[in-house]
């Protein structure tokens, strides 16, 4: 018993002293996991080859169709009543038409009188006439002489107040004339005023505008008409659709140019001459500045600096480096390459 006590005894002191010296022992620090490497995606990009082609810059212009002749229609008398204006803008008239008219009723009356008057006058001078004539025939007849004189003398009178009243008639319808507005040419109305009831009239009112667009003109007033000498033919859009239209000199085809600063272009379609009922938009392509049958690359592939010009070039196995490169002329999609590169190299035209 006492044998057994005593062996436990060792044990416990044993742990004891084991489990003191592990407390004794330095402490290891806990490993870290191991690295995680991220490589990047090598980023991919497109090249494009060094070509030989046009380099061209150009420019859309606008150009107004203008007519070859154009008449501004408008009354000479302030403050009468307008009756009627008879043409809407687009309407094609033929010249003579009766485009509008106003009322003037002190004159239109004094018309009126002065015609019934002369009527009159031509009746009298005819009755009288024809009793001299009947008077005459009867003296052969009788034989039986007559005298004339009061005849005559009354022929005469009639006469002259029928010459005095034509002459009266004849200022009364130049007055009256005033009221009217005829076309004076064929043409196609491009302004007009809507009649509103009311109206009166104003010699300094545009009634109606009527232009001959018989041609189909084109003026060009930006300053790339320096750029177009007569000859020239040039792509013009109307509606979307290309024509083919020449520089002509406006001269030749009477063209007024009242307003005009001097600087202006003229092109008239060779494609046919279609007819507008109104003055259309048209765009003129064009060309500022061309290179032919030069080196080129996109816009994209050229790079600036403050003081260089360069290009990425690829090689053979697949590696870029840096080339400075001279330009030229740089066109809408491209640059011409001087120096620098030969034709068919592979440039990064872009890095995606």
């Amino acid at each position: 018993m006492k044998k057994g006590c005593a062996g436990l005894l060792l044990v416990t002191v044993f742990s004891v002293i084991l489990l003191g010296g592990c407390a004794l022992l330095p402490v290891e620090e806990a490993m870290p996991p191991p690295p995680i490497v991220n490589v990047p995606q090598p980023r991919l990009q497109r090249t494009v080859p060094v070509m030989r082609g046009d380099v061209v810059r150009a420019r859309n212009v606008t150009a107004f169709h203008v007519p070859a002749r154009e008449e501004v229609l408008q009354f000479d008398l302030d403050g009468q009543p307008i009756t009627g204006i008879y043409v809407s803008m687009g309407d094609y008239v033929r010249a003579g038409d009766l485009v509008a008219v106003f009322s003037w009723p002190v004159i239109e009356n004094q018309l009126e009188a002065a015609l019934r008057q002369e009527s009159l006058l031509r009746l009298d001078l005819a009755q009288q006439q024809a009793r001299h004539q009947h008077a005459l025939t009867l003296a052969t007849t009788t034989e039986v002489p007559v005298d004339d004189a009061a005849f005559l003398a009354e022929i005469n009178r009639l006469t002259r107040d029928l010459n005095l009243m034509e002459r009266e008639v004849a200022l009364l319808e130049e007055q009256n004339a005033r009221r009217f507005l005829y076309a004076p040419i064929d043409g196609v109305v491009t302004a007009a005023l809507h009649f509103a009831e009311g109206m009166t009239s104003n010699a300094q009112a545009r009634v109606a505008v009527i232009s001959d667009l018989s041609h189909s003109v084109f003026e060009v007033r930006a300053a790339e008409a320096a750029l177009m000498y007569v000859g020239d033919i040039f792509t013009l859009t109307i509606d979307n659709m290309p024509h083919q239209a020449q520089v002509i000199d406006p001269d030749a085809l009477g063209i007024d140019r009242t307003g005009a600063r001097g600087n202006e272009a003229y092109l008239v379609l060779l494609d046919g001459d279609p007819f507008f009922t109104g003055r259309p938009i048209a765009f003129v392509h064009v060309i500022l500045e061309a290179a032919r049958g030069v080196m080129y690359l996109p816009l994209r592939a050229i790079h600036h600096t403050a003081d260089r010009t360069f290009v990425y070039v690829v090689d053979e196995r697949g590696l870029r480096a840096v080339r400075d490169v001279t330009v030229g002329v740089r066109g809408d999609a491209s640059y011409e390459v001087i120096s620098g590169l030969e034709e068919g190299e592979l440039v990064v035209n872009e890095v995606f």
